[in-house]
């Protein structure tokens, strides 16, 4: 993976499989984010990384930690609820990763601002480095707030907590992707690549959308029909069902060279009139 590529591509992951990541992936990444620069080169990084039922025991504090931070996503996301409820979600199980890293710094002659400094560069490395390996990561800082109970359970003395890294394989990669300039409209362009375990249409599909975040296209190639089953999904009509908003038309024609579209003959045609959400 290009360097360009991992820094536009990484993004921050929430949603872990459960399953264990190979000791000699985290080593590979570990040893990337010791490669990064440090105040005064004194590399005094320090990372541990666990696992399994102590893993579980590190989650319910961290889980605690949120109440620390809940004053400031009110206050910040005042106008997006949903953002909060998501945010909150999160930390009652860390997105269910089964590895967490906690970043240290040990104390040195220096400021501490030096040593957080340094260890956000060895943790912007090891971030990189687990995308390159098809790794989810999210960056966090709310846990802090139950450092000294961390501790404790770690084991740490004479060393600062500086964020705590939960990460694992991802379903899928979000990356950005040329806007969409459709008939005179521009629509942002995500490429989504998804995993052999996902029945769809094809393992890379592209999703545009217009500047009220709502899906207006989605484009795909149909692998099980053949190499020429390009086609463009068009989402309009959007309507609020609930607290979601659905496209209610929706049309699917042939797509050819230059992400240009064909006005026929038309692949699917569905018009949605009701859409009820229920929670599962």
């Amino acid at each position: 993976m290009e360097l360009y590529e991992a820094i536009k591509g990484r993004r921050s992951i929430r949603r872990f499989k459960s399953d264990p990541v190979p000791k000699e992936v985290l080593e590979r990444i570990l040893e990337m984010s010791m490669w990064a620069p440090s105040g005064m080169n004194l590399q005094n990084w320090h990372f541990v990384v666990v696992a399994g039922e102590r893993k579980d025991a590190l989650v319910v504090l961290a889980r605690k930690g949120y109440d620390y931070i809940e004053p400031v996503l009110k206050e910040v996301f005042a106008e997006k609820q949903p953002v909060i409820e998501a945010t909150k979600k999160f930390f009652s199980k860390l997105g269910g990763a089964p590895v967490l890293v906690f970043a240290y710094y040990e104390p040195t002659k220096e400021r501490p601002e030096t040593s957080i400094q340094t260890v956000a560069a060895a943790i912007q490395n090891l971030l990189l480095a687990a995308h390159s390996e098809g790794l989810g990561s999210c960056w966090m800082t709310g846990p802090v707030h139950m450092a000294d109970q961390i501790n404790e359970v770690l084991g740490i003395r004479d060393k600062t907590l500086v964020a705590v890294i939960p990460g694992h394989r991802r379903d899928l990669t979000i990356e950005d992707a040329a806007p969409c300039v459709d008939k005179g409209r521009t629509w942002r362009g995500l490429t989504v690549t998804f995993p052999e375990t996902v029945p769809t249409h094809s393992a890379k599909q592209g999703f545009y959308f217009d500047q009220q975040a709502r899906l207006r296209r989605h484009d795909y190639h149909g692998e099980v029909i053949g190499p020429y089953a390009h086609a463009s999904h068009y989402c309009d009509d959007h309507l609020k069902f609930g607290k979601a908003v659905f496209p209610t038309r929706r049309k699917v024609v042939p797509r050819i060279g230059g992400g240009r579209t064909l006005p026929f003959p038309t692949l699917v045609w569905i018009r949605v009139h009701e859409a009820a959400l229920q929670s599962s």
